[in-house]
């Protein structure tokens, strides 16, 4: 829910006769190295409280909120950012630009960090344990 305040910082009532505050929030991403709205949803503001329900943002893009009644100027929130979710091992993936790795050469390998989504998520290297396990069932931690 977001919350529509009056300019003395109080929630915005609902009167009788007055105009209802629309709430808009729009998704926004890259587009030509610039910030682009490609998705609006928008409600109407009761008591205050706009409340867009079963919203879900599956990508960590920023969004922005913009309020607006009639007669009165649009206001618009700064960027919201939307963080990616907690790393998902199973969105994760390991490549080591070969089918196998030889025994006894070196390999590089990248891993990607995705969280549920597919969004690429970032972590702490606190937050990461990654070992290989040997066909033995012997785990050779790597970081």
């Amino acid at each position: 829910a977001v919350e529509v305040l009056n300019p003395d910082g109080h929630r915005h009532p609902d009167v009788a006769g007055q105009a209802r505050v629309t709430v808009s929030l729009i998704v926004m991403t890259y587009v030509a190295g610039s910030l682009e709205g490609v998705s609006t949803s928008s409600v109407e503001a009761e008591h205050g409280l706009a409340t867009f329900h079963r919203l879900a943002l599956l990508r960590s893009v920023p969004i922005r909120l913009i309020a607006s009644a009639p007669g009165l100027a649009a206001d618009s929130s700064s960027l919201v950012p939307v963080e990616a979710g907690p790393i998902d091992p199973n969105a994760t993936t390991l490549d080591c630009g070969r089918q196998h790795v030889i025994a006894g050469h070196e390999a590089t390998c990248i891993i990607a960090f995705h969280d549920h989504f597919g969004n690429p998520a970032g972590s702490r290297p606190e937050d990461v344990e990654v070992w290989i396990v040997e066909s033995n069932g012997r785990r050779i931690d790597v970081l």
